[in-house]
Parts: structure tokens; C-alpha cells; sequence
């Protein structure tokens, strides 16, 4: 309730033609105020970084709520991309607390296109890859890993990729690693089929998550595949 209050007073109590240029943070404040206070506050606190006239009035939000505290402006960043991400991949983290890994596959490829900006047609390739926040495999990976028990998520894949890897574009590098996964090569489509998995414990080391499906080549496959374990799961 303080801190509810507290987000109130810098919202509602602090002159108007203050806020007005930052119509933006003030939404996105009293939108986050709803699911998470403490993000919410620091929304709101990156107006005070940015506007002195604020800085003179933040003592009396000192002193009425002396709870509060203060953070820069590189850590409000880092906190809110975060708390964003973490909101995005929600649903994903529940299907996967239920077990669900075909739904939950096709969750994962869903918040990645989302991540991307693009639509739910485009293939992941590595211009999508690209536009992707390093944080969603980091944070993906981690809810794979830790409710299939280390059997699934890009670092389980990328650890079977480097010990196939020999050399760069070889078709047989991908068609030893789709062997190893479980995935099946379609010719007559140029793409990877994906089953319907009804049992964990049937299912290859590596399989989930399969995200890149219909990339025409086995070379485009290894292109993207190079691009994708690239990335820091830690």
C-alpha cells in the first residue's frame, strides 16, 4: 500500500507541466503499477533522472516514504527489459511447468517471432535472430533446461552441435545432428518435420526446442544453426 501510494504521489501530486513531455513513462507506470510496484516506481523514477525540477521534490518523497529507493538509469534499463521479457515469456514458463512441450514449442516459436517483430508466417533465420534481445535464449533456455531436466533447450543442442561440428557449410554436420535430435529431414518439402511428442522420455536428448523448420537447405539449416549457437545461454 506505500508503495502503492508512493507511485500515486509521483504520479497524480507532482505539477503537471513536469510530466507532460513524458506522456510515455507515465503510462507505461500506471500500467506496470497493476502487476509489479517495484518496476512500477522505477518506471516512474526515470522521469526524476532526467528532469531536475524533479530532483527538488524528491526529498519530500524521501521523507514521506523513506521505503523508497533510488536507482540509475542504466540499471532502471536493464530491470525493465528484464521484467518485460520475463512478462513475455510467461505462458511459455507455465506450459512447461505442465509438461506440455509440444505447445510449449510452439510458444517458444511464438515469443521469438514476437521478440523479432515479424509475423507469425516468417521463418526464424538469422536477419530474425538477429533482431532478437540476447536475453530471450538465455531466459528460454533456462525454462527448457530446468523443467525437462537438462534433456532439452539450446544448450543442450548446442553442446550436441559442437561435437558434431567439422566443417563449415557440410550437409552431413546437420544431417548427423537432425539424426542425434530426432528430427527428420523431409526432401519432398525441404523442411524438418515435427511430430507430436507423447512422451518425454521417449523423446531424443535435444529435441525441443525445434524452432527452425523450413529453411529449404540443409546449407541454410547449418548457417542458421551456426548464428543461433552463437549465443550465451548463461
Amino acid at each position: 500500500m506505500r508503495e502503492k501510494k508512493a507511485l500515486e504521489f509521483i504520479l497524480f501530486e507532482l505539477p503537471f507541466h513536469i510530466c507532460r513531455n513524458n506522456n510515455d513513462i507515465l503510462n507505461l507506470a500506471y500500467e506496470l503499477m497493476i502487476d509489479n510496484f517495484e518496476i512500477a516506481l522505477n518506471v516512474a523514477y526515470a522521469i526524476q533522472l532526467n528532469l531536475t525540477i524533479i530532483t527538488q521534490n524528491y526529498p519530500i518523497l524521501l521523507t514521506n516514504y523513506p521505503e523508497v529507493k533510488m536507482i540509475s538509469s542504466s540499471d532502471f534499463l536493464i530491470k525493465y527489459q528484464i521484467y518485460k521479457i520475463e512478462k513475455n515469456c510467461c505462458q511459455l514458463r507455465n506450459l512447461l511447468e505442465q509438461q506440455d512441450f509440444n505447445a510449449a514449442n510452439k510458444e517458444t516459436i511464438r515469443v521469438l517471432r514476437q521478440a523479432a517483430g515479424v509475423d507469425d508466417t516468417c521463418s526464424i533465420n538469422v536477419p530474425v535472430l538477429n533482431q532478437i534481445h540476447a536475453a530471450y535464449f538465455g531466459l528460454i533456455n533456462q525454462y527448457w533446461q530446468a523443467e525437462s531436466g537438462g534433456k532439452f533447450g539450446f544448450s543442450t543442442q548446442k553442446t550436441i552441435w559442437q561435437h558434431i561440428h567439422s566443417h563449415p557449410d557440410s550437409q552431413d554436420d546437420v544431417r548427423e545432428f537432425f539424426t542425434q535430435v530426432g528430427w527428420e529431414w523431409a526432401a519432398e518439402t525441404n523442411s524438418v518435420n515435427h511430430k507430436e511428442i507423447n512422451s518425454k522420455d521417449e523423446t531424443p536428448k535435444g529435441y525441443f526446442p525445434l524452432v527452425i523448420t523450413n529453411l529449404k537447405t540443409l546449407i541454410s539449416f547449418h548457417v542458421v544453426l551456426d548464428e543461433l549457437f552463437s549465443q550465451n545461454f548463461d
